[in-house]
């Protein structure tokens, strides 16, 4: 009988995982760009808001990804907002008669949930900037 464990997570160390992210910075081949996205979807949730801020700061400071973002690179531009402390959003929205409330990036314009979904602005009946404590990953929500 063949039996496979499917085991979701993995331990590695901030140091580790920032090494990992910057060897991963776009134009890459698909393998490190899955990574990338990895990181931007899932791997956030699982850091706290100095983990978050401190990797976009050692990421901000790699050349490929200073190039990138001037360049326009979609990827580097959804993990600059992504991570970025200033650019974080409670959403409230409208749907089927139900609310639900949603912590979102701003990304040209829309209000992304993640690197491919975004919130259709007729259903967003509240929003509010997120303003972020890193070092007590405290938050204080502000109208827009």
């Amino acid at each position: 009988m063949n039996t496979m464990v499917k085991k979701d997570s993995f331990e590695v160390d901030f140091f580790e995982l920032s090494f990992l992210v910057e060897a991963c910075i776009p134009p890459t081949p698909i393998a490190r760009s899955m990574l990338w996205h990895k990181v931007i979807n899932k791997f956030f949730h699982n850091m706290s808001w100095k983990e978050r801020d401190d990797l976009l700061s050692w990421i901000k400071e790699n050349g490929s990804f200073k190039d990138s973002l001037e360049s326009g690179d979609v990827d580097c531009l959804l993990f600059n907002d992504r991570f970025d402390k200033d650019n974080q959003y409670k959403v409230v929205v409208s749907y089927d008669g139900g609310h639900d409330e949603y912590e979102c990036f701003m990304h040209k314009g829309m209000y992304m949930v993640n690197s491919t979904t975004s919130i259709i602005d007729e259903y967003i009946v509240s929003k509010a900037r997120m303003e972020i404590d890193v070092d007590s990953s405290s938050y204080v929500n502000r109208d827009v």
